[in-house]
Order: C-alpha cells, then structure tokens, then sequence
C-alpha cells in the first residue's frame, strides 16, 4: 500500500477514541429539586445514581474523538511512498565502501565484534571484478583501507579490506554520520577519478548502532548522491546496562581554599532503581566515595570536598565501576589557581597629595585580596615603557585623574589600545578636554567639550536615567536587589559627544544620564573600540568632588565587573571533548610552545602555522589530561582535562530507515505524471517516502481543539 508508519505501534492509541465514546454515554442525570411539605420528616438519603444515556452532544463527541485520532496518527508519523528503482543488478563491476561505526558507544560488550563480522562477511561475498574500501569512523572519519592506490597494488582486494577490518578498534570520539558518509562519496569519487572509469554500480554499507546523537542537529541540504545506494546494518540491542558521569566541576568552596568537585550521573540503563558507588581519584589515588541510587533514566548530581591544597595544581577523574560500556565511566577534571592579571592605574606626576581617585581606586583593589587583578600605579610617563613591551604590558589600564598628558604619554597609551590594550578611562576636573580630543577620543569617535560646570557646586545633582543592563558590566547587577542605582548622584560630568563617522559597532553608551535643558539624556558611561582595543569612558570622576559613586555600594561591584569585562578573564581551567580540535591557551608563550597529549610520555612542540599540521587539526586522541609547556623539556605549566563527549551515552535509537530518509537521495524512476522531489526521501524495501505527514497531523489537532473548545463554550451555554 502507498501509505506506511514509520512508527506504526503508536497506532494502538487509537483505542483512546472509546474514552469519549462512554464519557457522553454514562453521566449523571441533571435532575431538579423539588420541596414537598408531607417529606419534611422523611429522613434525607443520599444516593448517586449513574444511568446510561442516550448519546447527547455527538458532534463534541466526534470533535474529542477526532483529536485521539490525530494524536495517534501523529505520532505514528505516516509518509507516501511510491515505488523506487529496483536495485541495480550490472555485469559490470560493484565498488563497495564499508562505514564502520568506530565510536565509543560501540564498545558495548559484543556489539563492534558483530560489526566487524558484518564487515567481513560484505567483504566475503563480493564478485572477482568488484572493489571494497573501508572507512572507520566517528566524529572524524579515516580511510584505513582505499578503493584505488597507486602504490598499493592490493587496494580494493577483500584480503585488505578484511586486514583493515581486523585492526580497527574503538575510539573514545562521538558519533557522526553525516561527515561519514561525505567521506564514502568523496571517496568513490576520487577513486573514479584515479581510475578514469565508473563503476556500474556504488554501494555504501554503514554498519552502526544508530544512535540519534550521530545525526546532523539540522537538516543540511547535503545529501548522499541518489546514484549510490546506501544500505544500512544495526547491530545495537536494547538491553545495554549503562551508567555514565556526564560532567564534572571544581570549584571553591571558600576563602579557606576548600575545593568541591562536583559531578552528575546519569542512570541510561531500563532496569530497576540501582546503587552504584562513585570513587573520587586524585594524584593517583582514591581520595573518597559515594553511593549513589538513580532510577532509569535519570540523573543526580554528587559532590565531594577536598581541603586546601598546598599546590596550585589539582588533576583527578571520578569513576564508576564498569558496566556494558566502560568508557563513560570515568571523567576527568583539572584545577589550577587562576593567574592574577595586572592592573595598571596611571597616577598623575609626584606633586606631594594623592588624588581621592586615586585613593578609592586603590582601596576597592587591595593586594592582600583573593581578586584576580594585582595593581600597580604609575606615573605616565615610567608607564611608557611597560605599554610598549608585549611581555611585560598590562591586562589593563585605569587613567584616574590624570592632568594633561605629554605627547609622547599620549602617543603610547593611543598606541596602547590600538594594539589591543584595554583602558578604563574616568574624567575629572584634572583631565584636559583639548588633549584628550587630539590624542585618544578622536581616534575612538568621541569628542569632549569640558565639564558642565567648571565651578565646584554641590547642588542640583543628576541621576542615571537608563543602564544598559544586557552589557556584561551590568548583566550581573539586572536583577531588582542591585539595579538600583537612584542612590548615586553626580554633581558634574564631562560633556562628551559622537563624532559624525561613529558607528554603533565602534561606540556603545552603556548608561546615560537625565534630561537636561536641551531636552537631551548625554551618555555617562561609553564603550569605545580601536583597532583590536578597547575603552570604557566615564564621564565622571571618581572622587567626591563630582559624584558620592565612591562611597556607594555600587561603586566596588560596578569597578570589578569592568575589569572583568576589559580583562577577557575566561576561566583558565579549560576542558575538551575528545576529537575536537586543540588550541594553544593564552598563557603560553606564542613563540614555540610544547603540548603532551593524553597517553604521550613526550611533549610534542605544537605545529607552526604553516606547517601540514596545522594547530587546528591537532587533536587529542584519547581522555586524560592535556600538559602544555613554554618549550619542551620543561615542566608543564598547564594541565587540562579531555574527556569523552557525554551525549555518545545516550542510547536513543533511530531506525536506518530515518537515516536513509534524512542523508540519502532515492533512486526513483522517472514517470511524467509523478515530479521527482530529490530533496526528500528514501529507500525503504523497493519504495520511496515521498512525503511525511505528522506535522500535517498536528496541525489539524490544533485545528480541532480550537473547534472542541468553542463548541463545548456554547453547549454550556
């Protein structure tokens, strides 16, 4: 028949459609109450009388009816199919390219072992003129046995393919089938090309367990050429017992330097609630553990607690006992004590007092803190070499108070930002409006007309008026126990203005301030960008003088959060997924860095731009740990974690006959009174899905309960 399931079980919720049918037949009589005087002294007795009906309301009954129906048709997902070409049978030679599916979740007992046979016995029952490849995969497909070499006179020969088969083995990567079977097609391809001949027919054999994650997120429009026929062997079964550690964190507990580790689990296996203990491993030994008890399905997360330790580095993994798949088992973590980034704050030249900015700037980032920022103060002018050194520059830098600056001063802070530096510039009675204009606001797009008022006052003061509080400076502070900033009053501010050639991508004002009597909001707080710098612009100082931002509870947050933001602070404990490509840490010297990739016992110098192996295609191959060094032969100064992807464990199945429909083009015969659509389909035992029809489905339940609600409004009415 043209119309099939492709999940047909869901059709036995078709026998919900009863459940209307006796909701409308068995009620309960509406009956009236009626008062009469010679029942006054009979005692009352409550009785529920439940009768069958004569069937009321039958078009509200189809209506509820026909929503079970739809529901049922829906998720039995219908599709069109239509006959397809019959597979091609030639005299001439087949070439045959079989996908081993070589990822983690194919280590469950028994299941790459009946892969590989699969395997072998396609590569048994070839005819003499037909040609064999194999390609293992998983989030990266590899060749291990070609169609066409030139050097290789036994490629495409069954006794290499089957040599190849038998050295293939498990990796910890996930499952990827789009990039597999671009690589089969790829594959045929080149090999026609070396050739200089087609063959008469192209096979594709993906041999997996079909895991949903190994599908595509979206639907790409590329899809397997309809000329090769893609044939599709499982080789999973249902009763895998699995438990896996899905993730795991460090984190400090305290200022005592207390460290807990955190970490969930996840029960994927169908068989009752289970315990299962959790051993936490670090340096190598058993440190603790947990008993943990997770129904099917679920997950809970477990935490340990580790005291204050004596080393700045802490590397470990959490295990489970094995189980059908060992390798979600473990899961590794690294911890290192976050490096402190220098903060330069630009005083102005010795004239024998310290400006109040300069005081409060250097009392909201005291040294003994545990803050991520270590603060220096200098003079512009001794700051100039330190700006112009790569190695020795700060992560930031705050200009405070600053009176005029010399050009040369001038010169190397603009040259500063522009070559990436990022600045927190405040402006004050000291700072000069002419100056600043020629030297660094021009270049940002900024321009500055002096304070409002060049006399001191204390009265009338301004207040902000709009925050931009999706910007990370003030994302942190959104919720309503911190966005209150009426508390803060500005006595004077600098008149700052856009220059005609700024753009919304260079100058972003984070914060403005009330109407004044131009009927305008002027900005208080600007971000600029230079070149690959950047600039956060107060138009305030940071004294009394001009504002009481200083002694308020916003100043400090409000300081840390854009230092935070100017200084890029990622965190330094990275962690990667097996298979995914390796980037150098900033941390790191760019000259010649050293990477020790998991299971490596020597330091491997990491790959220069230009060479073959490009830094993006170095990959880890395994979990573990990562160890970078600044040269080889020195100690590692960087540990990160590698573990393996968590979603490769969950077991949800899809059926080949949806990998055919979503990655493959039918072969479909050509009839006139039937358009060929290439873009959708599949092959599926001779036939075709032309169209799927669950969302039609879903749609007309929509419909229908709109209909089934107004209709039930006007029989209660």
């Amino acid at each position: 028949m043209p119309l099939a399931f492709l999940a047909p079980l869901f059709l036995a919720g078709a026998a919900l459609l009863v459940a209307p049918y006796l909701i409308h037949k068995i009620r309960r009589p509406e009956r009236e109450t009626t008062r009469f005087s010679s029942l006054m002294f009979v005692p009352r007795v409550r009785r529920e009388i439940i009768e069958r009906r004569r069937l009321q309301h039958i078009l509200l009954m189809l209506l509820r009816m026909a929503m079970l129906f739809f529901l049922a048709l829906a998720f039995a997902r219908p599709y069109w199919r239509a006959p397809a070409a019959a597979p091609i049978v030639a005299a001439g030679a087949a070439w045959h390219v079989v996908l081993l599916d070589a990822s983690y979740s194919m280590g469950v007992s028994g299941w790459f072992d009946a892969a590989k046979d699969k395997a072998r016995a396609i590569a048994g029952s070839l005819r003499p003129n037909d040609r064999v490849a194999v390609i293992a995969f998983a989030r990266v497909p590899r060749a291990i046995a070609p169609l066409v070499a030139e050097n290789e006179p036994n490629a495409g020969l069954p006794s290499a393919a089957r040599q190849a088969i038998e050295s293939a083995r498990v990796t910890e990567e996930a499952t990827a089938y789009a990039p597999a079977l671009q690589a089969a097609q790829a594959l045929l391809a080149a090999a026609e090309t070396q050739a200089g001949s087609r063959p008469a027919q192209s096979i594709v054999h993906l041999i997996s367990d079909f895991q949903r994650a190994g599908m595509p997120e979206k639907a790409g429009r590329w899809k397997l050429e309809p000329r090769i026929e893609l044939r599709c062997l499982d080789v999973s079964r249902p009763d895998a017992d699995n438990w896996a550690i899905e993730d795991v964190s460090v984190r400090e507990a305290g200022p005592a330097g207390e460290l807990r580790i955190l970490a969930r689990v996840r029960n994927w296996s169908s068989a009752p609630e289970a315990a299962r203990v959790v051993r936490l491993i670090v340096a190598g030994k058993e440190h603790s553990r947990s008993t943990l008890a997770i129904g099917p399905g679920a997950a809970r997360q477990i935490a340990f607690r580790l005291p204050a330790s004596s080393t700045s580095t802490l590397e470990g993994w959490l295990e489970l006992a094995d189980d059908d798949l060992p390798t979600d088992n473990r899961r590794y973590f690294a911890w290192q004590a976050a490096p402190k980034r220098r903060v330069l704050l630009l005083a102005p030249r010795e004239t024998g007092q310290t400006p109040s900015a300069v005081r409060f700037l250097a009392s909201a980032l005291p040294a003994t803190s545990e803050l991520p920022w270590r603060l220096d103060i200098e003079s512009p002018t001794t700051a100039v070499a330190s700006l112009a050194n790569a190695d020795a520059r700060p992560s930031v830098v705050i200009a405070a108070s600053v009176d005029a600056l010399a050009p040369a001063d001038a010169q190397a802070l603009r040259r500063y930002v522009e070559t990436g530096g990022r600045l927190l510039l405040t402006l004050d009675a000291a700072a000069r409006p002419d100056a600043l204009n020629e030297t660094l606001l021009a270049s940002l797009g900024l321009r500055s007309d002096g304070p409002l008022d060049p006399a001191q006052r204390s009265a009338p003061f301004a207040l902000l008026s709009w925050i931009d509080f999706e910007h990370p400076i003030f994302f942190p502070l959104r919720s309503p126990q911190f966005n209150d900033f009426s508390g803060v009053r500005f006595l004077n501010r600098h008149r700052l203005s856009l220059l005609a050639g700024a753009t919304t991508e260079t100058v972003r004002v984070l914060a403005r301030f009330e109407r004044d009597a131009d009927g305008l909001e002027p900005p208080a707080i600007i971000e600029a960008r230079a070149s690959a710098g950047r600039v956060i612009l107060w138009a305030f100082g940071v004294d009394t003088a001009w504002s009481n931002l200083p002694r308020s509870v916003k100043f400090i947050p409000l300081l840390e959060e854009t230092l935070t933001y100017l200084g890029d602070r990622a965190d330094p404990r990275r962690a990667w997924l097996v298979g995914e490509p390796l980037q150098a840490p900033p941390g790191i010297a760019k000259a010649a860095p050293a990477v020790q990739l998991p299971g490596e016992t020597q330091a491997r110098a990491w790959p220069a731009a230009s060479s073959p192996a490009a830094p993006g295609e170095l990959r880890a191959p395994r979990s573990g740990f990562v160890r970078w060094r600044e040269l080889r032969g020195q100690p590692a100064e960087l540990v990160e974690a590698v573990n393996v992807p968590a979603r490769e464990s969950n077991p949800e199945h899809i059926s080949p006959d949806e990998v055919r429909l979503k990655l493959s083009m039918p072969r479909v015969e050509a009839r006139p009174d039937a358009p060929l659509d290439l873009e959708r389909g599949a092959l599926v035992s001779g036939f075709v899905i032309r169209r799927e029809y669950w969302r039609l489905f879903i749609g007309l339940l929509f419909v229908i309960f709109l209909l089934e609600s107004w209709h039930a409004a006007t029989v209660v009415r």
